[in-house]
């Protein structure tokens, strides 16, 4: 039986949460700064958190563990995937997305990133495709009908994706 240990992390608003293949760190996102929190799971000890830029929802980590990809919402709902070397936790890119960015994930291989986005209150939300091979080339914006649903995205072989839209309960492959 393990016992509990409370890792202090001065997050306002946790939202998400990843491991690094190996164990040796683990990652959460806060909804409410523009920190990523880092935890030393081998000591259990808080690290220095990242500067995102902007609040920071969803997360994900390379099949080999050497970069995470966080989204992140800036002033005005700009949205980006920030990408963080997990070596030393340095922020090494900023790709663009649309309107405040929620869930995204990778292919099983890494090739590729889909991000939901959930728009404005004006606008349908979208999800955007990221070539991780080609990373400086931006995002390609992916059309679907109404505001995706993050919860429900999932990525099926290194074709493409499946995103669930659980309000309408449909199914549509992009």
């Amino acid at each position: 039986q393990q016992a509990l240990v409370p890792v202090a992390l001065g997050l306002r608003s946790p939202k998400s949460i990843a491991v690094l293949p190996d164990g040796s760190k683990v990652y959460v996102t806060d909804e409410n700064s523009d920190h990523i929190g880092v935890i030393n799971n081998e000591t259990k000890t808080p690290m220095a958190p990242i500067a995102a830029g902007g609040a920071s929802s969803g997360i994900a980590v390379s099949p080999d563990g050497a970069y995470i990809y966080v989204s992140s919402t800036g002033l005005g709902g700009a949205g980006t995937v920030k990408v963080v070397r997990t070596s030393d936790n340095s922020l090494v890119r900023s790709i663009s997305v649309g309107r405040n960015p929620k869930g995204l994930s990778l292919t099983p291989d890494g090739t590729r990133i889909y991000v939901a986005c959930s728009g404005s209150t004006v606008s349908n939300g979208s999800v955007y495709m990221i070539d991780n091979q080609h990373p400086d080339a931006g995002s390609t914006e992916i059309l679907v009908s109404g505001p995706p649903a993050s919860y429900g995205t999932f990525i099926t072989g290194g074709t493409g994706c499946a995103g669930a839209d659980l309000r309408a309960a449909a199914l549509r492959h992009l």
